[in-house]
């Protein structure tokens, strides 16, 4: 079962509410999601009470047994009545796997061809040890620091500048190997996220 290290934040409170809330508006029992997710009930009930965060993989399993996408779990504007977002105001969600940390970077739009976020991994932080696979494209770029980037196991290395695209149906994962922070901006088509 793919899970994660437990830690409690205020983002993680409110996200565990979104998907309870969603869950139960779905007639959907603890068991039924954690089946469809494979994690335990334990672990849902922790991440429903914001005691600890889902990885990244499991926090995109959960959206997709729910049919939402992830941005609709981290809280963002209900719609989109202005097309800019501040830089200190992009919805995040933070600690997803250790180290991890995503920032929304345009307003929820169920109309919306892409999703753009900023992805920043702390040293040595990766999105998990499985790789997790969707429907649609991927396209990133390395704005600071070095990330590998695993597609179908293949590690591609990139550093500051450099870019990757890739059918998201293939397996995939990412990874900051250096010991600096690493800041890339990430756009998936369709929005997953």
């Amino acid at each position: 079962m793919n899970e994660t290290v437990e830690q409690k934040t205020d983002a993680g409170s409110g996200l565990g509410e979104r998907i309870r809330r969603l869950r139960l508006a779905r007639h959907m029992s603890l068991g039924d999601l954690t089946t469809l997710v494979n994690i335990s009930r334990s672990f849902l009930s922790q991440v429903e009470q914001g005691k600890t965060m889902p990885s990244v993989t499991t926090l995109k399993s959960i959206a997709n047994s729910l049919n939402v996408t992830v941005g609709s779990l981290i809280d963002e504007p209900p719609e989109m009545t202005c097309p800019v977002i501040r830089s200190n105001n992009r919805p995040k969600i933070e600690h997803l796997q250790s180290g991890v940390t995503l920032e929304a970077l345009t307003c929820r739009d169920m109309h919306k061809v892409m999703e753009p976020f900023f992805i920043r991994l702390q040293a040595r932080a990766s999105s998990g040890n499985d790789g997790y696979s969707h429907r649609g494209q991927e396209f990133g770029i390395v704005l600071q620091g070095s990330m590998q980037v695993h597609v179908d196991g293949i590690q591609y290395d990139l550093n500051e500048g450099d870019s990757i695209y890739f059918d998201s149906t293939r397996s995939h994962r990412f990874v900051n190997p250096g010991d600096i922070e690493t800041l890339a901006m990430w756009v998936v088509s369709p929005p997953t996220f």
